[in-house]
């Protein structure tokens, strides 16, 4: 036989999980109201017991008088019995435990304790009731009614019980009542079921009243509970994500932070062209990795608002020129033009914020803009607009002329894993995050993102920050250092109109005289012309990639004319493919650049090459430093154990006319101070041994007045609200922080020294290879400085400083990477400190600024800050050192 199977009409309901659960959930509310109420009763069945003992005596003593005294003292037996019953019963109740309150026979006892309670007072009445015509009839039943109505207060809780109780105690009372057969007895009789019907109305209202409040807040108790488990779960979710997401950064960082740091170590070094080409390719595609992976780590805390950011030093310009090389190599792979444009074109753009996450949202905005454009160009344009005193107004727009975006996809193309529609993950790839990352990194930074777009006509993304100014400003140009291109004759060699734009306004903004032109034939056209005129161009700028006739081709045609042949050339070129070297000399081609100019290394090429050309012209052009008018005659103690910061005070105090003796800690400084007369102390504040704090406190501490006020000068690298008075607290009378210049030593000294006649030989000018420099790295004016305080006229001096600098480096890294690694935040802020004066006073005060917000990690424990702040400072270090050998060469 077949077996039947079961139709949807045999189904049960309540079969279904979403029945059970709603049902288990009603069984339980129930369940709790039940045990609730029966906790409730017993509460009050103390006070009960004892009302009752009080309306015994109370009735009984009132009755006595009237009723036989042998029946009155049964009934008060009877009811003393009962209640002594019930108080044993409260106690046994609540000496059981929770779960034992819970059971049935609770509820069972207290009605068989409510009923015997009604019954003890019924047999009284019974028991006395009088004979036909006494009106004592009447006062008994007015007494059980009173009494009804005092139980009632206890009762309510347990309507079952209030109901037996009522009839127990009032039934048998009406009986009693009605079987006297007289007219008063009836009476009573009535009274007593009229107030017996009332009472169990107006006992059952109140008993449900009470139990619906009690249902509400256990309802709203469970969705409470309920809440609040659901939420310990999301939390303990979100704990472990995050923590497997700290787990997971730190993994996948540190291999990629080994990749890219030693990808950037291998581009120092000397490499084929070729080679070069593979490793930049590498370099790049290892830091667009670097920007997925961020986005990815940082989506889950963008949702949960723990996106943090730091607070350095930085230019602007090189996190812009930074963001966009990353993308040099997708971008010439897909035959497009990629530029940069700032506007004003020198604007040095020093502000202080978090360069990383700034670089992270316009790396993720060239990124989209380089990956949804099949033909023609990305350009990104900072402008300064106009400023306060206080922060920097910056734009910074991204331009494409890729696929665009429609009208409705631009109102969501900030939503998390959103693209412009389903297609595009596919026919262009990425995860969707870069925009969703980069709106609350912008909302943190109190800047907005915008977008205007046309669907097939390309997008505009642009961002609207307001940053506070750096706390160290470095100029990015300077007239006597650019003098050399002054008036220089270019012509601009470009096929692509706002490459040759954005030239033709920085060549301009540097002083020279621009000419641009689209084509090889017409730089052919317009360089003759020049020369036929006795006007001919000084250089030449060329694009390599050029329709027709292509960079090479053209720097050919030029050196094989007789008249064109000694015009320098420079080659813009988007690859690391260059001509042979025989070729590119033939071509006298002086210059090779990436397409993708950063401004100094333009520049700098650009001071270069000219230097090169008008060697002589520039050192008979170039200004004689002033001398240093009103010297000081005195005796200095300086109280310093930097070996760079003694170096150079010396240098200072000799240029002054001052004669000076060197402590290196506070003990040695008290010792000094003892033996010998000091007409001023430049005391710095943090040494080992003794710092200058307490060398200050012993020194006004000294019996010999004259000893114990000599003025005292702070000199301390630190620089932040409140530090001047500490020092003035501490019993100094003056603070100069550090780096500080000579004037400014000058002018402090001159308050206690007395100034002199005569003046110092001015220096000869800063020799031509100084220009030479990178300005972002070291700032020249920094070395004219050290140079103008030594009194040979040479380089002494400055090679002293160098040397000292350049031997303790690898040292001085070392043990800020043992510090980071070890959490030890004081060895932090101490080789920090220390470290952070000496490179401000070579110029480099890029890496002094890292160093200053490594110093403020360690003072504030901001250890997990550290690191990334460390492998700037690598960098930098990196840098500064590069720039000094190449200064001085080998001989450093």
């Amino acid at each position: 036989m077949e077996r039947s199977r079961p139709t949807t009409s045999n189904r049960v309901a309540g079969n279904h999980p979403q029945s059970r659960d709603a049902s288990s959930s009603e069984l339980r509310i129930k369940s709790e109201i039940d045990a609730t109420l029966i906790r409730m009763a017993f509460a009050r069945l103390r006070f009960s017991v004892v009302m009752t003992l009080v309306v015994i005596g109370l009735f009984v003593g009132l009755l006595w008088p009237y009723f036989p005294e042998s029946l009155m003292w049964n009934w008060l037996i009877v009811l003393v019995s009962v209640a002594g019953a019930r108080y044993v019963m409260w106690s046994t109740f609540t000496r059981a435990s929770a779960e034992a309150q819970t059971r049935p026979m609770w509820r069972h006892l207290f009605l068989i304790a409510a009923v015997l309670a009604g019954a003890s007072w019924s047999f009284g009445v019974v028991t006395l009731m009088p004979g036909p015509g006494e009106t004592e009839a009447m006062l008994l039943s007015l007494t059980v009614i009173a009494v009804t109505v005092v139980s009632m207060v206890t009762l309510t809780m347990h309507l079952p019980a209030m109901y037996e109780f009522q009839i127990a105690a009032l039934g048998p009372t009406v009986l009693a009542l009605y079987g006297t057969g007289d007219e008063i007895g009836l009476l009573a009789a009535l009274i007593v079921a009229a107030g017996t019907a009332i009472l169990m109305v107006v006992g059952r209202a109140s008993g449900i009243s009470t139990q619906s409040l009690l249902e509400t807040e256990l309802r709203l108790s469970l969705a409470f509970a309920e809440t609040e488990d659901a939420r310990a779960k999301v939390e303990a979710a979100s704990d472990a994500k995050s923590q497997f997401l700290a787990t997971m950064s730190h993994e996948i960082r540190t291999p990629m932070n080994g990749v890219l740091g030693m990808t950037e170590l291998l581009l120092q070094s000397e490499l084929p062209a070729q080679q070069r080409q593979w490793t930049e390719a590498v370099h790049a595609s290892g830091q667009h990795l670097l920007c997925v992976i961020n986005d990815i780590l940082d989506f889950p805390k963008s949702e949960s608002g723990h996106l943090e950011l730091v607070d350095i030093d930085f230019s602007v310009v090189d996190v812009v020129e930074d963001a966009v090389a990353m993308f040099v190599q997708p971008a010439e792979q897909r035959g497009l033009e990629l530029a940069t444009q700032f506007i004003p074109c020198n604007a040095p753009l020093r502000v202080r914020g978090d360069p990383f996450r700034l670089r992270q949202v316009i790396a993720n905005l060239i990124s989209n803009a380089v990956k949804f454009t099949d033909a023609g160009e990305v350009i990104e344009r900072v402008i300064q607009n106009e400023s306060s005193n206080r922060s920097l107004h910056l734009s910074i727009a991204v331009t494409d002329t890729g696929v665009g975006i429609s009208k409705d996809a631009v109102a969501r193309i900030f939503e998390h894993f959103s693209q412009a529609d389903g297609s595009t993950t596919r026919g262009y790839g990425g995860t969707g995050l870069g925009l969703a990352i980069s709106q609350p990194l912008l909302s943190l930074m109190d800047g907005t993102i915008t977008v205007e777009s046309t669907a097939g006509k390309g997008s505009t993304f642009t961002i609207d920050l307001h940053l506070p100014y750096a706390e160290v400003s470095v100029l990015l140009t300077d007239s006597s250092d650019d003098k050399v291109m002054h008036g220089v004759r270019v012509l601009v060699v470009d096929d692509n109109t706002t490459n040759r734009e954005i030239l033709y306004h920085q060549l301009t903004s540097w002083g020279m005289q621009v000419d641009c032109v689209a084509s090889g034939v017409e730089a052919l056209v317009g360089l003759n012309n020049a020369a036929q005129a006795q006007q001919p161009f000084e250089l030449a700028i060329l694009d390599l990639h050029m329709p027709i006739m292509d960079g090479m081709t053209l720097a050919a045609a030029i050196q094989s004319d007789r008249v064109l042949a000694n015009t320098p050339l420079i080659m813009l070129s988007s690859t690391y493919l260059i001509a042979d070297p025989d070729l590119r000399r033939q071509a006298n081609i002086r210059r090779y650049l990436n397409k993708l100019l950063r401004r100094t290394d333009l520049r700098q090429a650009l001071r270069t090459l000219l230097s090169e050309t008008h060697a002589t012209e520039c050192t008979a052009t170039t200004p004689r430093p002033q001398a240093l008018e009103g010297a000081l005659t005195g005796h200095v103690l300086l109280v310093e154990d930097n070996d760079i910061n003694q170096a150079l005070a010396e240098a200072m105090l000799q240029k002054l006319g001052l004669t000076w003796k060197l402590a290196t800690n506070g003990e040695e400084a008290v010792a000094a101070i003892q033996t010998a007369h000091y007409d001023v102390v430049l005391m710095d504040c943090q040494m080992p041994v003794m710092d200058g704090f307490e060398a200050t406190a012993i020194i006004r501490c000294l019996s010999d007045a004259t000893k114990a006020g000599v003025p005292i000068i702070a000199l301390t690298a630190n620089a932040m609200q409140g530090d001047e008075k500490s020092c003035l607290d501490a019993g100094m009378n003056h603070f100069l922080a550090k780096p500080y210049t000579l004037p400014q030593l000058q002018s402090v000294l001159a308050t206690w020294l007395t100034p002199t006649t005569h003046g110092h030989t001015p220096l000869d000018p800063l020799p031509a290879r100084y220009l030479d420099v990178d300005d972002s790295v070291i700032n020249p004016k920094a070395l004219q400085t050290l140079r103008d305080l030594d009194e040979s006229g040479g380089d002494a001096l400055l090679r002293r400083i160098v040397t000292s600098f350049l031997s303790s480096a690898d040292a001085q890294m070392n043990k800020l990477e043992t510090a980071v690694a070890g959490g030890d935040a004081d060895a932090l802020r101490q080789v920090a400190h220390g470290w952070k004066s000496s490179a401000a006073n070579l110029g480099a005060e890029m890496f002094a600024s890292t160093l200053r917000e490594l110093e403020k990690c360690g003072r504030q424990n901001r250890l997990a800050d550290a690191p990334a702040l460390l492998s700037q400072a690598y960098t930098h270090k990196v840098q500064v050192t590069k720039a000094l050998h190449h200064l001085f060469g080998e001989s450093v």
